[in-house]
């Protein structure tokens, strides 16, 4: 019996991917105060108060996405990898001095992991 296939023509160069391995992201904003913002080592921290309406009408130290308020169960952390200690803590700073900024988040579970972020209110991902 003969293969009626060319060696090699069933194998693929690269593979398919058959599980998502990232979860969907969104924008959240915040708007800062005094405290919000901690840094550990490079990583930028921001324990909030959860905005019960959309990112428009923030109040110092809330944060909310761009459409509607958090819900009960959604975190009220962001945690942010910066590409340096430096950069970390001049952001904090500037939160801590009332700055809006931009978070695109994923949830999970425990608290929101950014994936990017922008200082003020842009509607596109940097």
């Amino acid at each position: 019996m003969n293969n009626p296939f060319p060696a090699g023509s069933l194998v693929k160069d690269t593979p398919t991917q058959l599980v998502k391995n990232s979860a969907p992201e969104y924008p959240i904003r915040c708007r800062g105060a005094q405290g919000m913002a901690t840094t550990d080592g490079k990583n930028l921290i921001l324990d909030f108060k959860k905005g019960d309406h959309p990112a428009a009408q923030l109040l110092p130290g809330q944060c909310s996405w761009l459409d509607r308020g958090l819900r009960a169960n959604e975190p009220t952390r962001i945690t942010d990898e910066r590409s340096t200690v430096a950069d970390a803590r001049i952001t904090a700073e500037h939160i801590n001095a009332g700055d809006t900024w931009t978070f695109w988040v994923i949830n999970d579970g425990n608290s929101f992991k950014a994936t990017a972020s922008a200082k003020g209110s842009p509607t596109q991902k940097p």
